[in-house]
């Protein structure tokens, strides 16, 4: 996806020279967060993936504070978070990044603690929309690859469809993508990612838990 996501710095243990991330995604992040993440920020990070919150970018080695912005939040995350706004500026708002973000003073033990001890305000929630596809979503995306470039009529460049794949149909193009575990019949959606499947599993879950 065409999205920013974990931008972080840490020292190279022979060099001792700080190298920066620039767009990464999520589950490549998740499967190996040390390399991504500065242990400073890694606990509230986790924290935050426990509840199916995306992480967008984190303080890096340079910085005298701890931050995580965080992506998008469920109705009643981002009702909690706005409130918590108007009374603890540890939560505020980035116009440069358009993103919402939890931060706290330091980078000692102590900063690390209460930086998760921020996050455990938030509920459980569903994995963003832009992580899975509808069928016919996934079959038309499936069908330009390879196709040309053109404009739409708003000027926007976008891949037109290869003629060569005009007649594929939703099962070929699920398995010919090796996607087929992906897909959830009952909700007609190809996820993305397995780690986003899981997280909707979680929720799910959480949801059945919470009835009982």
């Amino acid at each position: 996806m065409n999205v920013d996501n974990t931008l972080n710095t840490r020292e190279n243990s022979s060099t001792q020279q700080p190298y920066e991330y620039g767009y990464i995604d999520l589950p490549i992040v998740v499967k190996n967060p040390e390399e991504y993440i500065i242990p400073g920020c890694l606990g509230a990070c986790r924290s935050l993936w426990d509840k199916n919150i995306e992480t967008f970018m984190v303080s890096n080695l340079q910085d005298d504070h701890l931050y995580v912005l965080l992506m998008e939040l469920s109705e009643n995350n981002l009702h909690r978070f706005q409130e918590l706004m108007k009374v603890d500026s540890r939560y505020f708002y980035t116009p440069y990044r358009s993103a919402y973000g939890i931060q706290v003073l330091g980078t000692d033990a102590q900063a690390q603690e209460t930086l998760i001890e921020l996050t455990n305000v938030f509920e459980m929630q569903d994995v963003m929309p832009f992580r899975y596809q509808t069928k016919d979503e996934f079959l038309k995306e499936y069908k330009t690859q390879g196709g040309e470039y053109d404009f739409d009529s708003n000027l926007h460049m976008v891949r037109l469809e290869n003629p060569e794949l005009a007649n594929v149909t939703f099962e070929e193009a699920l398995e010919k993508s090796g996607k087929q575990d992906l897909y959830v019949p009952e909700e007609g959606r190809v996820y993305v990612d397995a780690l986003f499947l899981s997280w909707h599993q979680r929720y799910i879950n959480s949801v059945k838990n919470v009835q009982k």
